[in-house]
């Protein structure tokens, strides 16, 4: 079980694993990084517009040219 800070979750997570996955995320390229956000999302519980918000952030930061404006900080309730 899950526990931080005398917070229990609902679902066990592999430290080591979720360990990995940020590290990799953290010192990939920005391509690579791309194929961990799903990855995190299932680790970390994302909510889809979280995902769809971090995915749309990293192909902003990726494009030389962007074609789209810059995706918002915030998260859509």
């Amino acid at each position: 079980m899950l526990q931080v800070n005398g917070f229990c979750g609902h679902k066990d997570i592999n430290f080591e694993y979720l360990k990995n996955v940020v590290f990799s995320f953290l010192m990939s390229t920005d391509s690579e990084s791309l194929h961990l956000v799903k990855a995190l999302a299932v680790l970390l519980e994302f909510t889809p517009a979280e995902e769809k918000l971090l995915k749309d952030t990293l192909e902003y930061k990726m494009s030389w040219w962007p074609s789209t404006k810059k995706p918002s900080k915030k998260l859509r309730k």
